[in-house]
């Protein structure tokens, strides 16, 4: 498949946006945590009970490196079913990419976690948000395949759909358990989502 130049400015559009969200939210986070992020902190907070509980720390396991691993591979292993080795190892990459950038990111900036952290391991700095920017990256591919490759309606939007789910509720378990800020799930899912572009780029950009 070979992008549409409507879809090529699309793709360059959404890439603009989601850098100037990266700048903005690091430029505001540089002054400290903002009210947006304790208002997001505060409504985490009154929603605890057990059995949200139970469903955001499933979440949050889902992006153990064993699970993220399997996934991934798992999600190459049918795009190669399909015959398509360029998305097959693609996978590979965009999870690779965004593990490594958000590990420098989080190095260059040196930005603490929350106070009060609970329920569940953590541990380094917190900006950007490893688990959303993985899940951004790997998600959001998988939403950009929904829409660009795979063939049916009913398919397309199941992909979406679930792929929608799973960047939200990896982003807000992060919140729910007090290990991230909402302007470090922010901030990783930007990040995530310009590796996921990055990606339909490579395999689907062509000269016309």
């Amino acid at each position: 498949m070979t992008l549409t130049n409507a879809q090529k400015r699309t793709i360059l559009i959404a890439i603009a946006v989601l850098a100037a969200l990266f700048a903005t939210i690091t430029s505001l986070r540089a002054g400290g945590y903002a009210g947006w992020d304790v208002a997001a902190a505060d409504a985490a907070s009154t929603t605890r009970a057990p059995g949200w509980t139970s469903l955001w720390r499933t979440v949050n396991d889902m992006g153990r490196s064993a699970v993220i691993a399997a996934i991934t591979l798992l999600s190459a292993a049918c795009w190669w079913r399909l015959r398509s080795w360029k998305i097959a190892v693609s996978f590979i990459g965009v999870v690779l990419a965004a593990y490594v950038l958000q590990m420098m990111l989080k190095s260059a900036f040196g930005y603490e976690r929350p106070d009060g952290a609970w329920g569940i391991a953590h541990d380094g700095y917190g900006y950007p948000s490893g688990n959303a920017t993985i899940a951004a990256a790997m998600y959001g591919w998988w939403l950009l395949l929904g829409g660009l490759a795979l063939r049916g309606r009913f398919w397309k939007n199941v992909v979406r759909a679930l792929a929608i789910f799973l960047i939200a509720a990896t982003g807000w378990s992060r919140i729910y358990f007090s290990v991230h800020y909402l302007s470090d799930v922010c901030a990783g899912l930007c990040v995530g989502g310009l590796c996921a572009l990055a990606s339909a780029i490579l395999c689907f950009w062509r000269r016309t």
